[in-house]
């Protein structure tokens, strides 16, 4: 309960801050909503990536992979944990 309130009081920060927008090339493809699960992959700009990804698709819960060490780190770490984000080791990668 408590990582949907966080996200919804991050998702409404951002929203303020950032003003995102989604853009369709194809008209077409804004009728599909993710009803299934799927992988987004998209440009890695910056930080506040998996924000963004969380904003657009506000009615799916979006899960975003982040490297380990991040999550070790004191505001960071805290902030990872508790917006659906995947730890990923970088150094040892585990396919399973």
């Amino acid at each position: 309960m408590f990582d949907r309130i966080f996200n919804f009081i991050i998702r409404i920060l951002a929203h303020l801050c950032l003003f995102p927008k989604l853009h369709y090339l194809n008209p077409k493809v804004q009728k599909n909503r993710l009803e299934e699960p799927s992988i987004l992959v998209c440009n890695h700009t910056g930080h506040l990536d998996g924000v963004v990804l969380n904003m657009v698709f506000c009615k799916n819960r979006i899960h975003t992979l982040a490297a380990k060490d991040r999550f070790s780190q004191n505001g960071f770490g805290f902030f990872l944990r508790h917006t659906y984000c995947i730890p990923i080791d970088r150094e040892h990668p585990d396919t399973s």
